[in-house]
């Protein structure tokens, strides 16, 4: 993805990354590492403009979600790189906007051990609302995640099976 966009680096390097992060858990590691690592290839580089926050979130679901055509969003990107409050639109292009709000105290991470199949959730709950979508609109073709009401979704799968009700519900609210 880098090399794509016109960076070029001059040496290598050995890098060793040590967490305490619980892999697999769902804390958005692998958006951290990302992150992190875009970060510094950007600062690397030989060739090649910086980025700021937003830009880095960007490249890096570029890197970790669009290279590999896997399911995703880029929520925790821009969580990640950008950090503190943020309300993050992600109609149409994808805009996180800081929240100017003071968050007092500590933050605290249980760790259940038990490992989470992020990429078979985020797949269930794509397909699931790509079916829904797909859905709604052989019941009315100007149907729009964004401008349909959850009392008109909710019409319009009355007789649609169960899970594809509930994936409209959860995705129009």
């Amino acid at each position: 993805v880098m090399l794509r966009s016109g960076y070029r680096f001059n040496k290598g390097y050995n890098v060793t990354l040590r967490s305490d992060i619980p892999i697999g858990g769902g804390c958005a590691s692998s958006s951290a590492v990302l992150v992190a690592w875009i970060a510094l290839l950007t600062r690397a580089a030989t060739e090649g403009a910086g980025l700021e926050a937003r830009e880095i979130a960007r490249k890096a679901y570029e890197a970790e979600v669009v290279e590999f055509d896997e399911p995703g969003g880029m929520i925790d990107h821009y969580a990640c790189a950008i950090g503190g409050l943020l309300f993050i639109k992600t109609q149409d292009k994808c805009e996180a906007i800081n929240l100017p709000v003071e968050l007092p105290g500590c933050f605290v991470l249980g760790d259940s051990r038990e490992g989470k199949n992020t990429t078979g959730t985020l797949g269930a709950a794509r397909r699931a609302a790509t079916t829904g979508m797909e859905y709604l609109i052989k019941q009315n073709k100007d149907a729009n995640w964004h401008l349909i009401t959850g009392a008109a979704a909710k019409q319009a799968v009355t007789n649609a099976p169960e899970a594809i009700q509930k994936a409209v519900a959860a995705n129009v609210a």
